[in-house]
């Protein structure tokens, strides 16, 4: 997506039935220092498919879905090519909170 002061239009597609990447398992899953955040490590094929996404698609937003409602829009400001993405509370608190329900890491006090 271009800035809204630039002269290019803005142009979003979405299309549900078929997403970028599926991601059904993870490799690794922990808590952040401050022990609200999640980080997650992809597994290696999913780091791979991720690492292109992201480098197809840098500086563009990557919405990220769950069961079906849109939990967060990534802004990509540089490829991912280590499988490692930090979701930080309250930032991207309703990414940690479904991360940490679905995996049963830790619980909110």
């Amino acid at each position: 997506m271009k800035p809204a002061d630039s002269a290019v239009p803005v142009q979003l597609t979405f299309d549900a039935k078929h997403p970028l990447l599926v991601i059904r398992s993870v490799s690794d899953l922990r808590l952040a220092r401050d022990q609200r955040g999640v980080l997650i490590t992809l597994t290696s094929a999913d780091t791979k498919k991720f690492a292109e996404i992201t480098r197809k698609y840098d500086q563009g937003l990557l919405l990220l879905e769950a069961n079906g409602r849109v939990l967060s829009a990534m802004h990509v400001t540089a490829p991912i090519v280590n499988g490692i993405i930090g979701f930080k509370h309250p930032e991207e608190a309703a990414v940690a909170e479904y991360l940490r329900r679905r995996f049963r890491v830790g619980e909110f006090k």
